[in-house]
């Protein structure tokens, strides 16, 4: 993102401060990122403590012209919230690819969104490239 001249910050209550500035990136609390953020990306497990991580009150806290993608876990965001702060236009896109239940079902309110949310299968990793570069533990081959 350099070229770009972004102001890059990340949350991640497990990574210490200094491994982000090695990377560029600030390092900032989980509303401060929500309040500040263009563009909101998820890169986490689902976890007890990551599950709803995102709901209506967080998504309260975003910028109208915000963007959340979503790549890693169903359940990290409320599917209803999220849902609704688009319709609302409370929150400007999301692109999705991780859903509570796979697949998606038909009666989901993100269907009923239009065309301010990308919705896609979990499946980047289904082809036979990404199967090539992956080790038996599931992480890339070096």
């Amino acid at each position: 993102m350099a070229p770009w001249r972004v102001r890059l910050i990340a949350y991640d209550p497990l990574i210490e401060p200094a491994r982000f500035l090695l990377a560029g990136v600030q390092s900032v609390d989980y509303h401060t990122l929500l309040r500040e953020s263009d563009v909101v990306t998820f890169h986490t497990p689902l976890t007890k403590e990551t599950r709803g991580m995102m709901g209506a009150r967080e998504l309260a806290m975003m910028k109208p012209t915000a963007v959340v993608i979503n790549a890693a876990r169903g359940g990290l965001i409320d599917e209803t919230a999220l849902a609704h702060a688009l319709k609302s236009g409370a929150l400007r896109a999301a692109a999705i690819d991780a859903f509570v239940e796979e697949p998606l079902p038909a009666s989901s309110p993100l269907r009923q969104v239009g065309d301010k949310v990308l919705l896609s299968p979990h499946s980047a990793s289904f082809n036979e490239d990404a199967q090539l570069g992956l080790g038996s533990n599931g992480r890339r081959a070096r």
